[in-house]
């Protein structure tokens, strides 16, 4: 395109790609590199472009149209979609592999976090129904279960949702990005709260209203949310705590989550900025529908 004016290019699509290159059997640990370099050869490519030659024209078979700047636009979706996939994916298998680890290496649950438990459980009342989005280990669905709540236990790393089924407890794997977040059990009926501690800090900046969203469809009128993520800017990896794995971590200011909750259908009831064990600060936010 910057060598020859208006060439004409085959028809593609990346669908049949992915299919026929079979796509879905890459594994994570395989693939990250590797798309992490050719993330930096585009970038590379289009560094070089004059800015004057970013109108460029192509044509493809079809009959469609694109010019270079377009077609930066497409690679760069595509390489930011593709690579938190890889995140996730890398994230969710830390987990998998460290589950065990995880419950065994688990401290005594925060005092802040009990006072959390405890003050929303007398918020959404007795016998209220509570969807928990990453259980975990499964130590926040027992407390609220003492306070008289009944838990749907769900978390996105199958290893959990083992540990948790072999407890006893009914649990599923769930991912609240995607999956149907409906009640297997009430027909139907909406949540009365959920409950997201320390989970919803791995999902994408670009998702997290997706989320919230999604989480408000299921909750009744007067519903609860709370949840809590770390503080700061940007994303990373981390490998602290008994997860040998590296895992990707968001962070979020104040003032971003509670700008990202209003705009998905919540009111922010109360905030609060608490230590953890590391140094690190939480942000914990109590949402109503």
């Amino acid at each position: 395109m910057l060598a020859v004016d208006r060439p004409q290019f085959a028809n593609w699509d990346q669908d049949a790609a992915a299919i026929e290159g079979r796509y879905d059997l890459a594994r994570p640990e395989h693939v990250a590199a590797a798309l992490a370099a050719e993330a930096e050869t585009v970038a590379s490519a289009y560094d070089a472009v004059e800015p004057a030659a970013y109108d460029r024209v192509g044509h493809r078979s079809n009959g469609s149209t694109f010019t270079v700047e377009t077609l930066a636009r497409y690679h760069l979706h595509d390489l930011v979609h593709h690579l938190w996939d890889v995140r996730r994916e890398l994230t969710v298998a830390a987990y998998d592999a460290g589950a065990t680890a995880y419950r065994a290496a688990r401290p005594v649950t925060a005092e802040r976090v009990l006072a959390a438990l405890a003050d929303f459980a007398e918020r959404v009342g007795t016998g209220a129904r509570v969807l928990e989005i990453g259980s975990g280990s499964g130590q926040d669905a027992l407390a609220l279960e003492e306070h008289g709540v009944s838990v749907r236990r769900t978390d996105v790393t199958p290893g959990f949702v083992d540990l948790l089924r072999a407890d006893g407890h009914r649990a599923d794997v769930l991912d609240p990005l995607v999956d149907d977040l409906a009640d297997p059990e009430s027909a139907g009926a909406p949540y009365d709260g959920v409950w997201a501690s320390a989970c919803l800090l791995h999902v994408a900046r670009a998702d997290l209203p997706t989320v919230l969203r999604r989480l408000a469809e299921v909750t009744r009128p007067g519903g609860l949310l709370r949840l809590s993520l770390k503080e700061g800017d940007g994303e990373g990896w981390s490998t602290h705590g008994s997860i040998e794995a590296a895992r990707m971590f968001t962070y979020w200011r104040s003032a971003d989550l509670e700008a990202a909750l209003i705009a998905t259908g919540w009111r922010v009831a109360d905030s609060a900025r608490d230590a953890g064990l590391r140094g690190e600060t939480w942000l914990g936010i109590l949402a109503e529908r």
